[in-house]
């Protein structure tokens, strides 16, 4: 009997696999009764909330969340001045006087709170906006002022840019237009 197989020794715990089915198990039987709580405290409660909501005069449907409004006119007016105050921006940056004051390049500051302000709100006035932001050169500042003309095909145009220097004098800059893109 020397040639016989040597049978191995039984295992003394239990195997991996049936641990990870046993931890299965044991989440999967918290989750349903988890989930039956809460089925029953509704079903118990709902009676009552009803009767509050009827004695309160309100229906289920009257409680929801409203949608947000969607503001397209927003959208335009954002889109219009800031298309007016890029145009804006590149007469100051291109005018010679100004380049001969403030010295080259000229910049606004990217990393203001606001690229500008405006004087109005809400929708775009008819008469024209007004805008106003500050520049600066290697030798020195400007505040921008810029009005505009009435909305036109093209967008509202600059109709008068001044911009005044940290000495108090005033530059009149020489104006461009540019079209409004159109939106696709």
């Amino acid at each position: 009997m020397p040639n016989q197989p040597i049978p191995s020794p039984p295992r003394a715990g239990p195997s991996g696999c049936s641990i990870v089915a046993a931890i299965i198990a044991v989440l999967l039987a918290m989750a349903i009764g988890c989930a039956g709580m809460c089925a029953g405290i509704l079903y118990l409660a709902g009676g009552r909330v009803e009767s509050a909501l009827d004695q309160a005069g309100v229906s289920l449907p009257d409680i929801s969340l409203p949608e947000p409004p969607t503001d397209w006119e927003d959208w335009m007016v954002k889109r219009e001045l800031t298309h007016f105050y890029q145009t804006v921006l590149e007469s100051v940056t291109t005018d010679k006087t100004l380049k001969a004051k403030l010295g080259e390049p000229i910049e606004t500051d990217i990393g203001a709170e606001r690229l500008f302000a405006r004087k109005d709100k809400g929708l775009l006035n008819p008469d024209g906006e007004h805008i106003t932001f500050e520049v600066r050169g290697p030798k020195g500042t400007g505040q921008v002022a810029a009005d505009s003309t009435a909305k036109g095909s093209d967008g509202i145009q600059p109709e008068k840019i001044t911009v005044t220097l940290g000495d108090g004098s005033t530059v009149d800059v020489h104006l461009l237009r540019r079209p409004l893109p159109p939106v696709r």
